[in-house]
């Protein structure tokens, strides 16, 4: 590195993430236990004794452990559990066992560092004490969800799933707990000790002497449950204590929760003010220095003691400890953070097209420029400046806040990373090493303006194994904001100065203060939009983005495994494996899309190995769900395009016999999960091949939801019903996924095939639902989240949820109706979805991709070339987030940081969309678009169930200019 830091070697650190499997080998080698089996994953190693029967839920034991204690933790009960025969998993890294403890852990997994499964009560008792004794007074973090064993210990139990799951309703492999009456309810781990009423405790009561079982503590845990008033809760019971802080501060709510602890609002008793109050618990985030979350707020209330008295960050309150936590109480600061503040101030001004003008950036980089100079003046460097860290308040001051990671240059730190705005240098150093210089923080801040100017947070997927300087990447950014954004131009220079990888090379803060000083006096750019595609940089072209992606999906396809055939990301690992949201089916559709569009035999034979793996793991889940995206429904339908590329008649009965086995009528009605999605597939496969019974179940699935619409006036919802064992339960959405759009989409191509009036009329009332609730800015159309608080904003324009979705259905109905508005309503959809292109991924649920799909619609529909510019353009977006891989250029998933083959989350999906970019071809998972105003009868042109799949004659995209 060129900061001149000593960094710990790459091998040292590898060594150091094998030293827990170390310890554990060498505990089996000397308990002679060298017939155990190990079994490792990502993150977790099993270890289980010959021929054991685990079973299947019971008491569990958790170890609780920092990256400092871990490695004694571990050795010390290894030995124990095995010489108990009792089997155990213990996170396989002291990097996931940090991240076990962190803020960013789960409040209800968080400090799991081990995990024992006893045979018995008995068995569990000895255990528990053993434990107890061999790990007493090694630092740990508490666990939420269980009940501590002894006070001031690390071992802690709960009642829970040993082994097996079984697939919820929600798509999702779930752990059930079966009671004594046979009763099934899952296993949630919540944020405190909830063991099923019918699990009686397995400790003998003891006496008050401190050795009994602890319990949780009031202090607040739960104060997202505290009223702010003293009245009756809203559910009919009795309110909730109020949690008194500090015998000082009165806890109204709760701004969010974390593992490390919450922060709250409360009003101090002695003077009448808010304040804000966090919370940190003893030994949660800890890293290999053994700081810990307590010793990061008293770091921040050292801060703020530095900084006192110059307007540039709350004023300190009290730092106090209550019970095990310390508290840190400082001034409420009205306003909004950075991020949102500049979205919310382009929408009250209108100027969502133009941005920011140069005179309000040149304001707020100067005041952020003076913000990090005085935090350098008390000569500590910031190491977590983003915009997630400055607030901005109601007179347009500046506010720093969560200052606790602010450490003097080469001070021993654990590594923080904020992606997209942390240093290379601190990105890439070592998980304990020196404090970067303040340099390190010039990053940051250029890094923060070019958010401040485009919109666009710099994540920019990792290259393996060699990594290419940043500052090109971000110079490309910057090349395609310019094209809408006039003013990126002016603050390129500053941009790209405070950004450069080299830390000698960074604009100091003088050159910036000078720049801004010579910007000042600089008129505001003319608000012209570059006509033409954007210059792309050459690798990161679409063919080659299709070509690599491509090359990876067949590289890393694995049909030897039962499991997955590819790897997915932590949620996509909890899904069904066969369905096309997260697993095998939604890959295989893509590459059939490919090898009709780019005949080629390794594609050919890429398509018949994942058609034949889909069918063999089939029979290993007995359940059918209907969902399109999370169910069988998907599945049945990308494994019979696959049987009509491949002219297997085989596999085209298989996927028959599959669609004919899904439900017809289900609780949930959305397209991702049930109902409609069923609807669509059956609708698809009768379409295809004529078959009567898929005829007759499209309709049955049609009938279905006309029977459970929830018409109020002139309006129409579809509404997970309140008691559905589903994530979902009560969500009432006009989104595509999950709401009023996808079920319309389906009633129309419904409607359209059947000649039915019933459904024709629903579709409508549907479009009319959607066009009596939309927002309009005047230019661009969203939606709300109906029975959310707030819609996320990250949503507002996407397929699942947002824009894109809903315009999908608005466009084909207004080639049904003709009605101008449901066609109005469809462009300004497209205007909100064009405006999310600097903030989206690459991806399809929430992304680009499927976002593209939608100005691909819209350019068939309409016949307008702006719409397909648009699309093109999304490329364009695509190509500069991709990383290097192995050589190849892969795009990265929706989180920006991993790439998985996933349909709707990652890379095949959005390779989908560049395929249809380039070669035309039909929208995926959706039927033909209708033709203008003329509902057709019944069933005509079916296809064969052999053959090629032939491109639509309505709704397809032609191929790209």
């Amino acid at each position: 590195m060129s900061s001149g830091q000593p960094q710990h070697a790459a091998d040292d650190q590898d060594a150091a993430q094998l030293l827990l499997l170390d310890i554990a080998r060498v505990a089996l080698i000397r308990a002679g236990a060298e017939d155990w089996t190990t079994r490792r994953s990502t993150l977790w190693c099993l270890l289980e004794p010959p021929e054991h029967a685990m079973r299947p839920h019971g008491w569990k034991l958790h170890v609780s452990a920092t990256q400092l204690s871990a490695p004694i933790v571990l050795a010390r009960s290894a030995p124990v559990l095995i010489e108990a025969g009792c089997p155990f998993k213990f996170a396989r890294s002291l990097d996931f066992a940090g991240r076990m403890g962190s803020r960013n852990a789960e409040r209800g997994g968080g400090g799991k560092f081990l995990t024992a499964y006893p045979d018995d009560d008995e068995q569990f008792r000895r255990l528990a004490d053993r434990l107890h004794q061999v790990t007493y007074g090694l630092p740990g973090p508490g666990v939420l969800s269980d009940r501590p064993y002894r006070t001031g210990g690390v071992v802690y139990y709960r009642y829970g799933g040993f082994r097996g799951s079984t697939l919820g309703n929600d798509g999702c492999y779930e752990t059930s707990l079966v009671g004594p009456d046979g009763t099934a309810v899952r296993d949630v781990r919540r944020a405190w000790f909830s063991p099923p009423p019918w699990a009686g405790s397995p400790l003998a009561p003891l006496g008050p002497d401190g050795t009994e079982p602890a319990t949780r503590s009031p202090s607040p845990a739960t104060a997202n449950r505290v009223s702010p008033t003293q009245g009756p809760a809203t559910n009919g019971t009795a309110a909730a204590r109020p949690v008194l802080l500090g015998g000082r501060f009165l806890v109204r709510d709760a701004i969010r929760h974390s593992y490390r602890g919450g922060v709250y609002r409360a009003v101090d008793q002695r003077t009448g003010e808010q304040v804000v109050v966090k919370q940190a618990r003893r030994h949660a985030d800890a890293d290999l220095t053994g700081a810990d979350a307590q010793d990061a707020l008293r770091n921040e209330a050292d801060v703020l003691r530095r900084l006192a008295g110059q307007q540039l960050a709350p004023r300190l309150v009290e730092l106090f400890a209550q019970q095990d936590d310390l508290f840190l109480a400082e001034e409420f600061i009205p306003g909004a953070h950075l991020h949102w503040w500049r979205s919310d101030q382009l929408a009250r001004t209108g100027r969502q097209e133009t941005g920011l003008t140069l005179a309000e950036i040149t304001r707020m980089a100067g005041l952020l420029t003076e913000a990090l100079a005085a935090v350098h003046a008390t000569g500590l460097v910031h190491r977590d400046f983003n915009p997630f860290n400055v607030m901005v308040t109601e007179d347009e001051s500046l506010r720093l806040v969560d200052l606790e990671m602010s450490a003097r240059p080469g001070r021993p730190v654990g590594r923080i990373v904020t992606f997209g705005y942390t240093s290379p240098e601190q990105r890439n150093g070592a998980l304990v090493g020196p404090a970067p210089a303040q340099t390190s923080d010039l990053y940051s801040l250029g890094a923060t303006i070019c958010y401040l100017t485009t919109g666009i947070d710099p994540v920019l997927l990792r290259d393996e194994p060699t990594e290419r300087p940043m500052l090109p990447r971000i110079a490309a950014l910057l090349d395609l904001a310019e094209q809408s954004l006039p003013v990126t131009r002016r603050l390129r220079p500053l941009i790209l100065g405070l950004t450069d990888d080299d830390p000698a090379r960074r604009w100091p803060l003088s050159r910036v203060r000078e720049f801004l000083a010579e910007l000042d006096r600089q008129p505001e750019p003319a608000a012209t939009i570059t006509a033409g595609p954007p210059t792309r940089p050459p690798t990161a072209s679409p063919d080659r983005l299709i070509s690599d992606g491509l090359d990876f999906l067949l590289d890393t396809m694995t049909p030897n495994r039962n499991d997955r055939l590819w790897r997915s990301g932590p949620f996509g690992m909890t899904t069904d494996a066969c369905a096309v949201q997260h697993g095998a089916a939604g890959v295989l559709s893509v590459l059939t899309l490919a090898a009709t569009a780019r005949p080629d035999e390794r594609l050919r034979r890429a398509v018949a190995d994942a058609a034949r793996w889909i069918g063999r793991q089939l029979p290993a889940e007995p359940r059918v769900l209907p969902g399109l995206y999370f169910g069988r429904s998907g599945t049945a339908w990308a494994l019979h395009d696959a049987a009509r590329l491949l002219t297997d008649d085989v596999l085209a009965d298989q996927a028959l016999e599959l669609a004919l086995r899904i439900p017809t009528g289900w609780p949930n009605p959305d397209v991702c999960h049930g109902t409609a999605g069923a609807g669509l597939a059956q609708l698809h496969l009768w379409q295809v091949t004529g078959d009567e019974r898929c005829r007759q179940r499209m309709l049955a699935c049609a009938d279905h939801l006309v029977e459970v619409a929830e018409r109020t006036g002139d309006e129409v919802m579809w509404p997970v019903p309140d008691d559905f064992p589903s994530e979902l339960a009560g969500v009432r959405q006009y989104g595509f996924g999950h709401g009023v759009a996808g079920v319309g989409t389906f009633l129309l191509a419904a409607a359209e095939l059947t000649g039915r009036a019933d459904y024709h009329d629903l579709a409508l009332l549907a479009g009319h639902t959607l066009a009596r609730n939309v927002e309009v800015d005047p230019a661009a159309a969203s939606w709300p989240g109906v029975n959310q608080a707030q819609p996320n904003r990250r949503m507002v324009a996407h397929w699942c949820s947002g824009s894109s979705g809903i315009g999908t259905f608005l466009i084909r109905l207004w080639q049904n109706t003709g009605e101008d508005r449901f066609g109005e309503l469809a462009r300004q959809a497209a205007v909100t979805v064009r405006r999310s292109r600097f903030t989206a991924s690459p991806a399809a649920c929430h992304g680009l991709a499927g976002d593209g799909h939608f100005l691909l619609d819209l350019a068939d529909a309409l016949d307008e070339p702006r719409y397909r510019d648009w699309a093109e353009e999304f490329a364009d977006w695509m190509g500069a987030r991709a990383a290097l891989r192995d050589g190849r250029l892969l795009l990265p998933d929706e989180t920006l940081l991993d790439v998985v083959a996933d349909f709707h989350t990652g890379l095949s999906g959005a390779v989908g969309y560049l395929l249809r970019l380039r070669h035309g071809g039909p929208r995926p998972f959706l039927p033909a678009a209708p033709a203008v105003g003329l509902p057709t009868a019944t069933g005509t042109g079916a296809a064969s169930t052999t053959g090629t799949p032939a491109l639509t004659t309505s709704g397809q995209t032609g191929a790209a200019r």
